[in-house]
Parts: structure tokens; sequence; C-alpha cells
């Protein structure tokens, strides 16, 4: 598994990571992208902590997306209580648009 939180790194940076993670596995295991989801917070609020940080709906969505696009099994989410419905939708419109 592969998180994308702590390194305060952008939705590009989870579809290299886990095109790595897939081709390290070289087929004897199954990797999932954990994705953190960000807590409700001021619009114009960007924390500094990586515990804050998290994916906005828009963000999730991309990061499912280059998550199964460089072979992913799946996405793990972290926290799900901090999901908005817009996460939800968004999560959604990834998950059924395949």
């Amino acid at each position: 598994m592969n998180y994308n939180d702590f390194y305060l790194e952008g939705v590009n940076w989870i579809g290299e990571v886990t095109k790595e993670g897939v081709s390290a596995t070289k087929g004897r295991g199954e990797l999932f992208s954990g994705l953190f989801i960000r807590p409700e917070l001021p619009e114009n609020n960007q924390p500094s902590d990586p515990e804050l940080h998290g994916l906005t709906p828009e963000q999730l969505k991309g990061a499912i997306r280059v998550s199964l696009e460089n072979g992913a099994t799946g996405v793990c989410l972290f926290t799900p209580g901090r999901m908005t419905d817009e996460h939800w939708k968004a999560l959604a419109s990834e998950v059924f648009s395949k």
C-alpha cells in the first residue's frame, strides 16, 4: 500500500508511486493506494500539518483515477468519517464509471 498524505505531494505523485509499486511487486501481490481525506476546513486554509492535509473531493477523484490507471488493485480511504457529500459523489463517479 502506498499513502499520499504524509508527503504533501499532489495527485500526479500518487500515480507515479502507484506505478513504481506495481512494478516492484512484479505480480506477486496487490497494491492499494491509501488516500487520506481532507477534513472540512475554511476554503483558503492550506494546512502544513500532514494529518490535516488530505484530499479535497476533486483531488480524490483524480487520485482514484491515477491509482487505477497505474495498476492499483483498488483504494483505501483514510479517514472515511471525514467524507463529505461531495467526497462520496467523487468516489461514486470514479468507481461506477468503469
